[in-house]
């Protein structure tokens, strides 16, 4: 659960950096790029947080 959060979030974050820039002309070919880093950037992020939010709840 906790991973489709984060990718979640940094897929927005790639997304409105490649939309709201002049990348916007290249967005065809960057968005599948960030959807692949956001799927595995994600996988660490969530491994390593996963431990900080079972100790918090």
């Amino acid at each position: 659960m906790l991973y489709l959060m984060i990718q979640a979030v940094l897929f927005g974050v790639g997304l409105i950096a490649i939309l709201a820039t002049p990348l916007s002309q290249q967005a065809f070919t960057l968005i599948p790029l960030v959807t692949l880093a956001t799927a595995a950037l994600s996988v660490p992020l969530a491994w390593k947080l996963a431990p900080r939010v079972r100790a918090v709840g």
